[in-house]
């Protein structure tokens, strides 16, 4: 069973113990992050019985959307590994830990060539009694390219795919069931009586680490800023949600989060009125009354 060593858009950190070279390298890449996962495992190196390794961490080896062309000093050997990710530049920074053996030297070396293309699984067993001496790796924004297309009710559509994008572009079917399939920020869905509808849909939702995404009230900014925050969700929420269901699930759980960083729950209310009142008809189609709508969210 693959354990991966971080998740997407997560740093990395690894380290083998000193007597060891890094081994084994795989990752994965995932288009929705536009990140990778890693899998690594340590080897055993017979030299260290007799000698002491001297190891160090090396800074970071690139900057975003730059080459990395590393080789360890000292006929050294790769013992660890650290990266860190950037969702702006989707690219990630490297640093690694070397190792070396005074009076050793590396023979044979030998690069291996491309491990992988681009998005692709990327593997690399190192033979026995060899090590990991250096790392090669090309960053492209071009291959970050990423583009939706929603078909409904067009069950060939996948037949006419090559005949609308090139062979080298990866289309993948992201539908999540036969009635329902996210696209851009919207979940789309039909129900029993073949009606369809619509709740916003935030992938962020499917990380299983904590967000920080609106200002904490006391940070230093303006407050009526920081409550017009909730304003502006509850009309994004509102025009995304045909269901009451749906908004006030969405408008809920921001209300708590926003309780939690220190907003006062009467000038939620107060806004959530105002909204209530200059946004009738967003909330015409769900037939419910303020004080219920105020209940819901705030209570």
């Amino acid at each position: 069973m693959t354990h991966w060593i971080n998740g997407y858009d997560r740093p990395v950190n690894f380290q083998c113990p000193d007597s060891h070279t890094i081994s084994y390298w795989r990752s994965v890449h995932d288009n929705r992050f536009e990140d990778r996962l890693f899998d690594l495992s340590c080897e055993f190196l017979e030299q260290t019985t007799a000698l002491t390794p001297i190891c160090s961490w090396t800074g970071y080896v690139n900057t975003w959307d730059k080459t990395i062309n590393f080789y360890c000093p000292n006929n050294g050997y790769i013992n660890g590994f650290h990266s860190v990710h950037h969702n702006y530049y989707e690219d990630r920074r490297m640093s690694f830990r070397c190792c070396y053996l005074p009076d050793i030297c590396a023979v044979n070396c030998r690069g291996t060539g491309w491990v992988n293309a681009y998005d692709r699984e990327a593997r690399h067993i190192v033979p026995i009694a060899e090590i990991l001496h250096g790392i090669m790796s090309q960053h492209n924004n071009d291959k970050e390219y990423i583009d939706d297309v929603l078909s409904i009710n067009i069950p060939k559509f996948a037949d006419y795919l090559s005949s609308i994008y090139p062979s080298e572009l990866e289309v993948k079917e992201t539908t999540e069931t036969n009635n329902s399939a996210s696209y851009l920020d919207i979940m789309l869905s039909y129900d029993t009586d073949g009606h369809m509808n619509t709740s916003l849909y935030d992938k962020r939702d499917d990380f299983n680490f904590s967000i920080t995404n609106f200002p904490f009230l006391s940070s230093n900014i303006p407050s009526s800023p920081a409550y017009g925050v909730f304003i502006s969700q509850l009309i994004r929420y509102a025009r995304a949600s045909t269901k009451y269901t749906d908004f006030v699930l969405r408008a809920r759980r921001l209300s708590d989060k926003l309780l939690s960083q220190g907003y006062v729950c009467d000038r939620l209310t107060s806004s959530l009125r105002k909204f209530y009142g200059r946004y009738g008809e967003l909330v015409i189609l769900y037939d419910v009354p303020l004080s219920r709508m105020v209940d819901d969210i705030l209570s």
